[in-house]
Order: C-alpha cells, then structure tokens, then sequence
C-alpha cells in the first residue's frame, strides 16, 4: 500500500489541523460539543445511504470531525478552561498565600535554579494549575525536590514577553505548557518546605538522582562524564559551551539530548540482544513485551522527561507492530503513537522536540526507501555507509524547514557529521551501560579510558567539521509562511518522483517558484528596512 493512501496519518493530520486551529480561533466548548455530535450523526447517515458520492461525502465528514475534535481537546486541556485555576483567585497588587508541590526539576539558566510547580492551594482556596519556581544560585536556599511542598507568601510574578516582536518568545513558550506566572524565592522569602507524598515522578526523580550519583563516582574526566549524563539523563548543562557550539554548527546537536536516536539506538541494540527469543513459538510478541518494558525501565530510571516519554512512547508502537508482523504499516504505527500523545496532550504539536522527532522518523519512514531506490550498494563494506548516509539525508529533509524556521542555519556538512558520529555515540552508549553497572570493579578502568577517548574523537570530529564554515549557512531569513511552503515542495517532489504524470511536476515547479518569489520580497524588504 502506498504511504500517501494510509487512512490514520490522514485523520492524525486532520487533528493536529484543529489543534492549530484553536490557537486563532477560540470556540466554546458546548458548541463544540454540539458541533462534533452534529457531525458524527451526518456521518452515520450519509454511511447508510450507499453510493459513491455519499463515500467521498463520509471522507470529508470524518477529516472534518477530527478538526473539530483537535480544536475541542485543545480547549479542553487549556489550564484557564478550569474555573479552579489559581489565576482567578490572585490578589491584586498584593501578596498571595501559596502552597505549592514541585512537579519537576527544569534545566537551570546561568544565575537560577528553576522549578516546575502545582499549585495545590492559593489564599486558602483549593485551585489547579503550574507556575514557575526559581531561586537564585547565590543563595542558601538548598535544591528542591520532587513532590516537595512549599508554603510561601509572595507576590506572583507575569513573564514578561520579548522586547523584539520577531525572537523566540519564552512566554509564548510557557503559555503553551500552561505556565502563564513565576515565583521567585530567595533567602529572605519566608518558605517552608516538608515533604509530600512520593509519586510516581517523585520516584522516577529518586531514580535519575540515584543514576546521577553513580555517574559521578566513576573516574572520568569532567567532560566524558558531563557527556555520559547527556547521554543517560539529558543534563547537558555541564558540557562547555564551545563543544555544544561545535555540536550545533556540524548539525549533530541532536545527540546530546536524551531523544528518539537514543532510544532508537536501544532498541536496536535490544533487537539484537532478545533475537534467539523471536525464533521460539509466540517469540516475536514475547520479544516486543520485553523490549516495551525495558524501554519505560529506562525512561523511569532517567526521570520521565517529557522528551523520552514521547520517545518511547512513538518507540514501544514500533516495536508493538514488530510483535504483531505490522512492519510494512510503519507510517500508520508513526501516526498512532503521535495521536494517543496529542489526545493526552494537545499542545505537544507546538513542542519543538515533538516537531523533530516525528519530522526525523517520517523522513526516515517515506524518503529512505526512495533513497535506497536510487543509491543502493551491494558490497557488505559499503553497504552499512550506503544506508547510514540514506537514513541521515532522509531524516534531515524531513526536518530542514524546522532548522530553517527555530535556527535559522543549515549545516552544510551534516551527512559526514552523522557518518563519524552516530556510530561512536553507539559505541559510547554500550560503554555507559556497562561502566555504569560495573562501577567500582577493575574492569570498569579499561572502559573509562576508551570511553574517554571515544568523546574526544567525537569532540574532534565535530570541532573538524564546524570549523569549515564555508558549508555552515547562517542567517538565514525564513518564516512561518516559509516553512509550510516548504514542506509543501518536499511532499509533491517525493510524491511526484514515483509518478509519470508530467501535470504535477507543474505544480511542483509553480510551488517552486512561489517560494523563490516570497523569498526575493521578504529579502528586498529586509534590505530596505536595513538601508
């Protein structure tokens, strides 16, 4: 069956539509309500008259009521949708009562210690809602935990939006995980602080802290364990600034965050370890069952981050679909894991590692195989290499316009990049494993050390690469409006590689040359604002 005629990506799109939709237009959730009924009835009508017109009729029906469905679980998840929300008790320019439980640790900046927060209670009224918790790095003030309670009295705090209406906004960023407010608490503030009921993230917590601590009682130097904790705890605020620099000119800054190619990789590795399994009688699903648990095994030791939840969440449909001989569906597998993550929540379509995970693996899942098409070697030597550089360009064109639109730089060197970094890191995550779990063991030293000089060579390569900046493509102007044309090319060009018709290479040369034309005005307006 061909990619494009699956039936579930069509409907996952047709959500994700009304998901954007809802952020320009807000309707009231009892219309909708009437508006999705009304729709689901029509439907049913139409599909008991049977002719070929009522068919195309309960197509459109049903794309339209997944719109609407998109649109209703965006407002219905909306944190201001509940009449509980703390924002409706605030006292005006005065101070709040506040009793707050911590819900994560978030990646510190340069001068605070930051906080995802609950909002149990506010001015002695029971409430629901997130709000932001930091605490300054020159204080006292010892680092809070999960499921830590604080009692506070303290005046809320707006995020302030950007000065430049044209620069990544933060707030709008918050806002969309439902963090519209912050505190600050510093030595002089009057909190308290007890422990609270242990959850299950409270746990997980327990778990990456018990990890971290491991880490660093191995003897590595400081930058091969600062990576070993990007690796297997996503931390990668140790690392020096300039290699994360060089990371990201060479267009590999994907491997220092805990995501979809490190789990990936696992369950690879995990395939290959279980394979003898997958030869006995009901061994494949025994395999997949196996592989699913160890998978949510490791996302709850590293802490049950956003990023490797959804990771092994997209991961675990895969390797579900294995279990049940359901490869050749792996766009339909794609689409199911990415449906269930935006019916429990909907504001991930705006989350920008959600964007590049999914963009990677759909890339991965329709361009490969025309690649593979086209560029195919036979040789067992060449092979691998082949196919390393078919899955690196295929996941990058899925992803360019998301480069092009958040970074605004294209690394022109990416493919040599991944070639000499992805099977070192592969390596690098072996190593970890067992150096984690043979700590303190004589053995343990010779891993060190070609651990060690593992990254240095990855560090090497990266540095080699970034430092020819004539392949690096900075500043690049390009926009919302860009983007989707962009990807609008991408689609019909793969789309029309597979088909005679000369009429849709017109359409594709005609999108083409829209894209030229809207870069040539915003170009000439740019220069014209400058001069």
């Amino acid at each position: 069956m061909h990619p494009y005629s699956f039936p579930i990506p069509k409907l996952t799109a047709a959500l994700i539509v009304g998901i954007l939709a809802s952020e320009f237009v807000v309707p009231n959730i009892n219309v909708m309500c009437l508006i999705l009924g009304f729709i689901f009835l029509l439907s049913l009508l139409f599909h008991y008259k049977k002719s070929i017109y009522n068919g195309l009729i309960v197509s459109c029906l049903l794309l339209l009521l997944f719109v609407v469905l998109g649109a209703f679980g965006a407002q219905l998840h909306h944190p201001k949708t509940h009449k509980n929300h703390y924002s409706y008790f605030l006292k005006k320019d005065n101070t709040d009562t506040l009793v707050l439980c911590i819900t994560e640790e978030m990646n510190p900046t340069a001068f605070n210690n930051r906080y995802k927060a609950k909002v149990l209670q506010i001015n002695q009224q029971k409430s629901k809602g997130i709000i932001l918790v930091q605490t300054p790095k020159d204080t006292a003030i010892a680092a809070y935990k999960t499921d830590d309670l604080l009692y506070i009295k303290t005046k809320i705090q707006a995020i302030n939006s950007p000065q430049n209406p044209h620069v990544f906004s933060y707030k709008k960023y918050l806002e969309r995980k439902g963090i519209y407010h912050l505190i600050t608490i510093d030595s002089q503030g009057g909190s308290l602080t007890k422990k609270g009921r242990k959850s299950i993230k409270g746990m997980a917590s327990m778990a990456r802290n018990f990890l971290d601590n491991k880490i660093d009682k191995l003897t590595l130097n400081s930058t091969a364990q600062a990576f070993l904790k990007a690796f297997y705890l996503g931390k990668r605020s140790e690392i020096p600034e300039d290699i994360k620099v060089n990371y990201k000119n060479s267009g590999v800054l994907h491997i220092l965050a805990l995501s979809g190619l490190h789990v990936g990789i696992l369950l690879k590795i995990l395939e290959l370890l279980l394979f003898p399994i997958s030869r006995t009688r009901n061994g494949k699903k025994l395999r997949s069952v196996m592989i699913i648990i160890i998978l949510w095994a490791f996302a709850f030791i590293t802490g049950l981050s956003p990023s490797i939840v959804r990771s092994v969440t997209m991961f675990s449909c895969f390797a579900l679909a294995s279990g049940l001989n359901r490869q050749r569906n792996s766009i339909n597998t794609l689409s199911i894991s990415a449906f269930v993550m935006l019916i429990i929540h909907p504001n991930y379509v705006f989350d920008v590692g959600f964007q590049f995970s999914y963009g990677a693996v759909l890339g991965i899942l329709v361009i490969k195989p025309i690649l593979d098409h086209f560029w195919r070697a036979k040789h067992f030597i060449i092979k691998p290499i082949i196919t390393l550089l078919n899955v690196s360009i295929a996941a990058q064109i899925g992803i360019l316009p998301l480069s092009l639109y958040y970074f605004h730089q294209f690394p022109g060197l990416f493919f040599l990049a991944n070639l000499l970094i992805i099977p070192t890191l592969t390596l690098c995550l072996w190593l970890g494993f067992f150096m984690i779990i043979f700590e303190g063991l004589k053995i343990n030293e010779w891993l060190v050390y070609v651990f060690e000089h593992l990254i240095q060579l990855m560090n090497s390569c990266t540095k080699f690469v970034a430092d020819l900046e004539f392949f690096l493509f900075k500043n690049i102007t390009f926009d919302l409006y860009m983007l989707m044309l962009l990807y609008l090319i991408i689609v019909f060009f793969f789309y029309t590689s597979q088909r005679k018709h000369s009429k849709i290479y017109s359409y594709w040369a005609l999108l083409f040359y829209c894209f030229n034309c809207m870069s040539y005005l915003l170009l000439n307006l740019i220069l014209n604002k400058n001069l």
